[in-house]
């Protein structure tokens, strides 16, 4: 058959030309309405490398390919994934759980389920004329395809500096384990010295052999220190940290007014958290063991959630109960519609409006007379200029502070307090001190979540 006859079946057979074609286009175009739409968003991530001699030459100062393999392979890993699914809290979602329940029977990791599910529509490309690597996702979502983008690049970045550090930290903690025993069997030896000295009778005139008093004296000379510091600090609280040895969190911690040393206190808990953090790029949360509130932890939000950039708090909960309380009332000023108490040292006093708050005027010695007790004045927050759910402001003059200007301890009391009246477990909280401070507040079952901002003001070494 010849080009020409090939033509004139098509002429004399063109109403079946249109007809395919026409079929074709429509089949097509009904596909596309019926189908999801899918958005595809992408984020980009500069890879940081530094070129021997010898790949400079080869390369032109590009990243090797073996390099950028390395690196898309990580990106593409189970490990990168599931970060993305912690950093996002995806398998706390009680809808996602549940479909999880419903396609595995509860089988597997909820991490590692979402984790799959996410590497099916993520896609990783590396430039071939730069050490830049694409990142992107697809979905029927926009804002969710950009959201997992950036999480995946985010979640990248976290795992390779894990990857550079990890070696360093398992280092110190090899060394960390063997100064430990060291010390254990320092004490162990110092504790035989001291059984056999009492066994004997034996008074020890060089105050070297004398273990006991030593370390009496040891601990009161830094008991004292710590309270000096905190006096001549002369703010609401001063936090103290030094590594933590249990291995059950990453620093020890204590806080101290300049006149006593205190239970808990959750902003300067929370600044710690934020100095470590700030210092620890590659970590996403720090945990403290305190002497009586038990661990506390401080994590990072990274704004992925639509929430704003700052820190997560977890704090013990503290149910007050309904008590009389007249001296204290007398005291505060007012006209309270209820006092409630708690027994770690918490006095809520209740008010009508915001305003009955930010008008008090307690009378301080009176106060100072019930001792170490942290005063609570709360009322709603409705028509507040702050736009909070409650407002409250907080005193303490048994322990030094006449105003706490916004205390974290005080929210611990407040948050389980205020989610019962207001009938849900998250809202938003101020304390109207003079410097004033918002706190997010949420009651999870035992801990209470705080979630707030801080600010680096002033670095500087003590002199001692």
């Amino acid at each position: 058959m010849t080009f020409g006859q090939f033509l004139s079946i098509l002429k004399a057979r063109w109403w079946l030309v249109l007809l395919v074609i026409g079929v074709v286009t429509g089949a097509t175009l009904g596909i596309n309405l019926l189908l999801p739409k899918q958005y595809q968003a992408s984020a980009s991530v500069v890879l940081d490398f530094k070129p021997d001699p010898l790949s400079n030459a080869l390369y032109g100062g590009m990243a090797p390919p073996a390099l950028m393999a390395t690196q898309v392979d990580i990106i593409r890993s189970d490990r990168v994934a599931q970060r993305v699914v912690r950093n996002l809290k995806l398998n706390e979602n009680p809808q996602i759980r549940q479909q999880w329940q419903e396609e595995t029977n509860g089988q597997g990791s909820i991490e590692a389920w979402l984790a799959t599910v996410f590497q099916r529509n993520m896609d990783v490309q590396p430039s071939r004329e730069s050490s830049v690597i694409e990142v992107s996702y697809k979905s029927a979502d926009p804002r969710f395809a950009a959201g997992l983008a950036n999480a995946f690049v985010q979640a990248y970045i976290d795992t390779s500096l894990e990857l550079r550090v990890d070696p360093a930290r398992q280092y110190s903690t090899f060394f960390d384990t063997r100064a430990r025993e060291a010390r254990d069997a320092l004490e162990k030896a110092q504790n035989r010295v001291s059984s056999y000295q009492k066994e004997n009778g034996i008074i020890a005139t060089d105050e070297r052999l004398d273990v006991e008093n030593q370390r009496l004296n040891e601990l009161s000379s830094q008991l004292t220190m710590l309270q000096a510091i905190a006096a001549e600090n002369n703010l609401a609280e001063t936090a103290f940290l030094i590594p933590d040895e249990s291995g059950e969190a990453d620093y020890e911690l204590r806080w101290f007014t300049p006149t006593v040393e205190v239970a808990l206190c959750g902003h300067a808990t929370l600044a710690c958290g934020h100095v470590l953090l700030s210092a620890a790029p590659w970590r996403q949360e720090m945990r403290f063991r305190t002497r009586k509130a038990g661990i506390l932890q401080v994590a990072r939000i990274n704004g992925d959630e639509g929430d704003e950039e700052g820190y997560r708090m977890a704090l013990p909960s503290y149910p007050p109960a309904p008590k009389a309380m007249p001296d204290i009332v007398l005291a505060l000023g007012g006209d309270p519609v209820e006092t409630q108490w708690h027994p770690g040292g918490y006095a809520i006093i209740a008010y009508r409006d915001a305003a009955s708050v930010r008008t008090l005027a307690p009378d301080f010695r009176a106060l100072k007379e019930g001792g170490d007790v942290l005063y609570i004045a709360t009322a709603p927050g409705d028509g507040d200029p702050s736009g909070a759910d409650v407002i409250s402001r907080a005193f303490a003059p048994g322990a030094g502070i006449d105003e706490d200007p916004v205390t974290g301890s005080a929210h611990s009391v407040l948050t389980p307090y205020w989610a019962a009246r207001l009938g849900r477990d998250r809202f938003a909280a101020y304390q109207a001190s003079t410097r004033g401070g918002h706190v997010g507040c949420r009651l999870d079952g035992d801990m209470v979540e705080l979630t707030g901002r801080c600010v680096t003001t002033l670095v500087g070494d003590f002199l001692l």
